[in-house]
């Protein structure tokens, strides 16, 4: 029966592989039929906006036209030029924003021509408005509309012309009137398809030379010899055809490669174009526009893809589906194997902490017995030491200086009494030796002992920022002091900066508490940090540095217990604990409550 539900399977496998190679071919057909139609409706559109540009730009200069007709000027014979210069500034100022100069040139021999430009003006002097090839022609025959275009700094330039006479009606001069085109087709940008398509319109002129286009740079190129010059790399097959196609057309569309002109990398794109020819007076231009044939379809090429992608989608689910019931037995049989390895590793786990936590109470037995016994030899050691030292201090009062240092003896002597008995206090369940101390005394009492065991290369600093009063056992608060600064002396190696802190404690801070309770939340608190600027804990043995007997030093550096009683103490007391630890240095930061 196994066998034949696998059989059964991979037939009905193959047959949807089967379905889903039939809705690709399928998605492929219906693509190439939307394309068709997608590029059909694109050069319609394309069409229309080709014909409102090419509307745009003859209505505006013939609205220049029209402005230059109704020029009511006439021109003085007399050659009073400082009247005509400022009947021509007063002109100058009535045009719009596209006539940016005037020349006003006397067809009588001798008489200077008269100009007027504005300060926006990029034509300023005759010699570039002779530029024009028809000019001569205009001044001795007058029967031109317009000039042909001319190319001055990267921009196109159309003269206008308009004849002026003089008081007896005669023809005396021509107003010259060059039309930056440059201006005209910021007006026309609107309507091309830069935005929506990614393209843009263009113009040229007979010669096939760019008068109107996006980039500066292809103003005065023919779209094949010039370009070819400045990129000699390129491919222009397509942009020959596409010369040939539009001077032998009035207008039409048609694809073909080109490059973006507007673009940093020139990459080779398929465009689609729609283009047609105007009459500006004598001159023939072509107003072309285009886009880029791949952007126009990107919504078929996203709807093919996911169609592809759906159908993709199918067939891995397909597959993955026939993996999974061919191999669910086996995959059972391992899940068996692996749990019943799970649970003798489990097992051995168990057994393992088992054993390392009587082992650990084994120890810490063994260190209670020995603390024991060498804590009080070493109280029978220090009780006479004290004793001798106190009648040598009777018998030297008279001498101050050696009384001095009699005293100091005998001080250190009874803090090393005091020390032998803390390293017992955190087995301690009483309360019996609490009292009401201010935190700041006890811990610079215990600065002034640590003072005289730490090396001279050791600073130890205290900064209390408060006086508060606690109710603690001042001997566990120096044993906390003791070995957390014997720890970081010996993190720093001897050398460096220690630095006791003293300040209150608000709710955001307490918050930072790892085993802050309920119980702390309406408590005042005050808070003991210890700093120093070691090397720092590795984060890897930051959860193991309270065990126990766990140390990185030599056994002749520590035995691991130091911060085992630190926590002790905290825990019994019920107090709060903090590590901060980064490569620069260590801080230990104890919270103890405010009894008011």
């Amino acid at each position: 029966m196994k066998k034949k539900s696998i059989k059964w399977l991979n037939i009905g496998l193959f047959g949807i592989i089967g379905v889903t190679i039939l809705g690709f071919l399928g998605i492929h057909y219906s693509y190439q039929q939307s394309k068709e139609y997608a590029l059909d409706f694109g050069q319609s559109q394309l069409m229309k906006i080709t014909k409102a540009a090419a509307m745009l730009i003859k209505s505006n200069i013939q609205d220049q036209r029209e402005l230059l007709q109704q020029i009511d000027f006439t021109y003085d014979s007399n050659g009073q030029e400082a009247i005509i210069q400022e009947q021509l500034a007063n002109l100058l100022t009535k045009q719009n924003k596209i006539v940016q100069s005037l020349f006003l040139i006397p067809l009588e021999d001798g008489k200077s021509p008269i100009q007027a430009t504005s300060s926006t003006s990029s034509i300023t002097t005759m010699q570039e408005l002779q530029e024009d090839t028809l000019l001569k022609k205009e001044l001795a025959t007058a029967t031109y509309e317009n000039g042909a275009v001319y190319f001055y700094e990267k921009r196109a330039f159309l003269n206008l012309y308009q004849p002026i006479y003089n008081e007896n009606k005669r023809l005396a001069a021509i107003l010259v009137v060059p039309i930056n085109l440059e201006n005209i087709y910021q007006k026309i940008k609107d309507a091309t398809v830069d935005n929506e398509y990614n393209g843009y319109t263009m113009v040229k002129n007979k010669e096939m030379k760019v008068i109107m286009h996006p980039s500066n740079e292809q103003i005065g190129l023919n779209i094949v010899t010039d370009r070819k010059q400045l990129y000699p790399n390129l491919n222009y097959d397509d942009l020959k055809k596409l010369e040939k196609e539009q001077l032998a057309h009035q207008s039409g569309t048609l694809t073909y490669y080109s490059y973006w002109w507007t673009s940093k990398e020139l990459k080779r794109v398929l465009k689609v174009a729609a283009y047609q020819w105007i009459t500006i007076g004598n001159q023939k231009w072509v107003v072309a526009s285009n886009t880029e044939f791949d952007r126009h379809n990107a919504v078929l090429k996203q709807e093919l893809i996911i169609g592809v992608g759906v159908l993709s989608i199918f067939t891995v689910i397909l597959l993955l589906l026939y993996l999974t019931i061919k191999n669910v037995i086996k995959r059972e049989h391992f899940s068996r194997e692996n749990q019943k390895l799970l649970t003798q590793q489990s097992h051995r786990e168990t057994k393992y902490e088992l054993e390392k936590n009587l082992l650990q109470e084994s120890k810490l037995e063994i260190v209670g017995l020995l603390t024991t016994s060498i804590v009080h030899d070493l109280n029978n050691f220090l009780t006479p030491l004290l004793g001798n030292i106190e009648l040598l201090m009777e018998d030297y009062k008279a001498n101050p200086a050696l009384y001095e240092e009699l005293n100091e003896i005998y001080l250190a002597a009874q803090k090393g009494h005091d020390l032998s008995n803390h390293v017992l206090r955190f087995s301690k369940v009483t309360n019996n030796d609490r009292k009401r101390v201010r935190l700041a005394s006890i811990v610079l009492d215990s600065v002034e002992t640590m003072n005289v065991l730490l090396p001279r290369t050791m600073e130890l600093t205290i900064n209390p920022q408060t006086d508060a009063e606690i109710f603690v056992d001042t001997d566990e608060i120096q044993t906390i002091l003791y070995n957390l600064i014997i720890n970081a002396m010996q993190a720093a190696q001897g050398k460096g900066s220690i630095q006791i802190t003293i300040d209150r404690t608000d709710a955001l801070q307490l918050a930072k508490f790892k085993n802050f309770s309920h119980q702390h939340i309406n408590k005042q608190h005050v808070e003991l940090k210890i700093t120093d600027n070691g090397p720092g804990i590795p984060k890897e043995i930051q959860t193991k540095i309270f065990t126990p007997f766990f140390t990185t030093k030599s056994s002749e550096e520590g035995t691991g217990l130091g911060l085992f009683i630190v926590q002790s103490i905290v825990k019994k007391n019920d107090w709060l604990l903090k590590l901060d630890s980064s490569p620069t240095g260590t801080s230990f930061t104890i919270a103890i409550p405010i009894e008011e």
